[in-house]
């Protein structure tokens, strides 16, 4: 098949980024034409090119022809539809909340996916035609890469914390401190991101993370708590385990507010045995080659059976989309644009005495560089439009 894969950003480690690259990779492994699109490219892209998968920030003038075009948000896939308007297409939501993962309702958009259970809720109320069809394809792990430590310690030692967020960080430095239990922390929330994520967690007890990162700590083996900067479920053991997959080990997972005292306590509850329990059950549940042939299943099916749809249906469809979009944006762009000049009052003034003596020049700031006032635009557009769009719980 030749497929394209449509991701907002392929520049760090973040979760749709590494679902990206992993399924790329493996598709083109078992033999299908894999190109990725994406209009923001850094190092996961170029991870990808070294791996031989092409990849592209420009669909106007790409030479190959998509069977079927695979969406992990919204914006992107919208554009890759326009650019193959006879190509059917998958959205997978991984995202609740915000904005970019709104589920776009298209008649060309032959299936879509959620990864827990609020993501799939979130499908059927933008795309209640979808209600009771939507698959679910839990987040998966490379096994190959993510192999399992030697067994634990009876007590942690070591502990590392994987997360986005930051605002809890303190929290679990205290609670590690009262443990005696050294910690390090990992992720954009602490600005440290690395490429060499099994090895460091082969090396730790206990890990402080959660959806796709919990996920891979589980599967190495490493006693997990599941928190971040929005609340605590609280120690992956084997009797939950199976629960919270359905809830990605996320948002939905964390109902308790991060208190020194709460993460304490689930610190203690450290169980080595359990923990690799809970390692040989995601190990079995969620192997990134069961994914891979998920979702090889639903592009297949959608290939045949994708019939096409009327021109003034897609046209009606892409309006209301662009109506529903383009008023947000607008008033956004509106708020983020430069602040005009004050008007000059040009009226006629008495000219004042002139003096000769010389003077400094005030001092000139430097404009910045284009792609810096451009991101900048964008990171407040981003700010603005999740005002409107989300992030909320649902």
């Amino acid at each position: 098949m030749r497929i394209l894969l449509a991701n907002a950003i392929l520049q760090q480690r973040t979760g749709t980024e590494v679902v990206t690259i992993e399924l790329a990779q493996a598709l083109a492994a078992r033999g299908h034409e894999v190109v990725v699109y994406t209009p923001l490219m850094g190092d996961s892209a170029e991870a990808l090119r070294a791996r031989n998968v092409r990849v592209t920030d420009s669909l106007h003038d790409l030479d190959f022809e998509a069977e079927v075009i695979h969406g992990n948000h919204a914006v992107e896939l919208v554009h890759a539809m326009i650019r193959y308007p006879h190509a059917p297409g998958l959205f997978v939501c991984h995202d609740p909340g915000i904005w970019f993962s709104e589920p776009p309702d298209l008649a060309r958009i032959r299936a879509y996916v959620g990864v827990c259970g609020l993501t799939v809720r979130r499908i059927e109320q933008a795309v209640p035609r979808m209600a009771g069809r939507v698959q679910f394809v839990p987040n998966a792990v490379d096994l190959d890469r993510f192999v399992p430590r030697p067994p634990l310690p009876p007590s942690p030692l070591r502990a590392l914390a994987l997360t986005k967020h930051s605002g809890h960080l303190d929290t679990l430095r205290a609670a590690c401190a009262r443990a005696g239990v050294a910690l390090d922390i990992l992720g954009p929330g602490a600005g440290q991101v690395v490429d060499d994520l099994p090895a460091r967690l082969r090396d730790c007890d206990l890990v402080f993370a959660t959806a796709r990162m919990a996920i891979e700590a589980m599967a190495v083996g490493c006693a997990t708590i599941v928190v971040d900067g929005r609340g605590l479920a609280g120690l992956a053991t084997s009797r939950v385990a199976g629960e919270w997959r359905a809830m990605n080990f996320g948002m939905q997972a964390l109902t308790r507010p991060v208190t020194e005292d709460a993460v304490l306590a689930e610190i203690a509850r450290y169980d080595a045995g359990d923990a690799a329990a809970v390692s040989a059950s995601v190990r079995a549940a969620q192997p990134l080659s069961r994914a891979v042939e998920q979702y090889e299943r639903l592009y297949r099916g959608i290939i045949d059976r994708h019939a096409p749809v009327p021109a003034d249906i897609q046209g009606r469809e892409m309006s209301r989309l662009m109506q529903q979009w383009f008023p947000a944006i607008n008033g956004v762009v509106r708020a983020c644009a430069p602040v005009a000049a004050a008007p000059v009052d040009v009226s006629p003034v008495a000219a004042a005495p002139v003096d000769a003596s010389p003077v400094a020049a005030p001092p000139v700031a430097a404009t910045p560089p284009p792609e810096v006032m451009r991101a900048g635009f964008w990171n407040r557009l981003g700010r603005s439009i999740d005002k409107r769009f989300g992030p909320k719980r649902r």
